[in-house]
């Protein structure tokens, strides 16, 4: 993760209060007009931001593993999107997300869960460098993964095809809308 800030030019050591100063610096612009703002990393006065988002409340979604990322996810964003959990991690971690929510009188009705996970349809699920969790198998086994999420309240999975060529990518997302979408 380290290099990804480096490509941006961005330094690593504070990634988090900037990232929750670009969320407030976003939110302003998208709320305020004339926008003004003063952060520990960035400041503006009087300044125009078009286009306005259409929806009212543009929804922010943060990503990652750690019980941090849920704590700032609560307080700061409208959803939280996990990578490559099972079923058993992501409830664990949904119930961690649940408690801190309630010490912090945090209200999460309208608050969103996606899952990220990698998918390849194949015969067998052979050695790889893929976690445990990723949706690699038969269609009946990755259905079988996809429908065991149910009752945790996500809105959405978020597929990384990890297929070797793009028809097989075609192939996977038509099985994947004909035979498991109808079944959600």
């Amino acid at each position: 993760m380290e290099e990804e800030f480096q490509v941006l030019n961005v330094p690593f050591e504070g990634r988090t209060d900037r990232t929750i100063e670009y969320i407030q610096l976003i939110k302003n612009l998208w709320e305020n007009h004339p926008s003004t703002f003063k952060g520990n990393y960035y400041s503006f006065s009087d300044v125009t931001f078009y286009p306005k988002p259409k929806q009212k409340k543009l929804p922010i979604w943060m990503g990652g593993n750690s019980d941090h990322v849920i704590e700032r996810a609560l307080e700061h964003a409208d959803g939280w999107q996990p990578i490559w959990f099972s079923t058993n991690e992501l409830r664990d971690k949904i119930s961690f997300l649940h408690k801190i929510a309630g010490e912090k009188s945090i209200n999460i009705d309208d608050f969103d869960i996606s899952l990220r996970n990698r998918i390849q349809l194949t015969a067998h699920r052979g050695t790889d460098d893929h976690p445990p969790s990723a949706l690699i198998g038969s269609k009946e086994e990755i259905f079988e993964k996809i429908l065991s999420y149910g009752d945790l309240r996500i809105k959405e999975v978020v597929l990384d095809f990890i297929t070797p060529n793009k028809n097989e990518t075609i192939e996977t997302m038509q099985i994947l809308s004909e035979e498991l979408i109808p079944n959600l």
